[in-house]
């Protein structure tokens, strides 16, 4: 695997952008283990179709026993928006940590939905100064 130069945080939630192929997920099974993190992979066809009949499977999912105190990390969270209402509540009120991988373009079209015109270069050239500050890339 290549170095990273950035530094994930094991507490504050955050969104992890990057174009496909880029090493997302890959980073994030380096850096978070299998028994602090429940990944949720909304690629999985079985699982998609799970949430998106009844979105409540996914909350009962992660209060899981099990589940309870791991960080959440979703990847493709851009298929099922209804999801970041119950991550923005379990962030608020349960003080739990979600990571979460859209497509780069999910930020360009979360700000044509807020009537906002946007150029998608500009928007990714913010995002990587977002990460630069935020983690200190080196």
């Amino acid at each position: 695997m290549i170095q990273r130069a950035c530094k994930l945080s094991k507490t504050n939630s955050f969104f992890l952008f990057g174009p496909r192929g880029s090493g997302k997920i890959s980073i994030l099974d380096h850096e978070f283990s299998q028994k602090d993190s429940l990944f949720v992979d909304l690629l999985n066809i079985e699982l998609f179709d799970q949430f998106i009949l009844d979105p409540t499977r996914f909350e009962a999912l992660i209060d899981l026993p099990e589940h309870k105190n791991k960080r959440v990390i979703i990847d493709e969270v851009q298929k099922l928006p209804k999801l970041l209402d119950v991550a923005h509540t379990q962030i608020q009120k349960r003080k739990r940590q979600f990571i979460l991988e859209p497509f780069r373009r999910f930020l360009a079209i979360a700000a044509q939905m807020n009537g906002q015109i946007v150029n998608k270069s500009k928007i990714a050239s913010e995002v990587s100064q977002i990460l630069f500050h935020r983690y200190r890339l080196k």
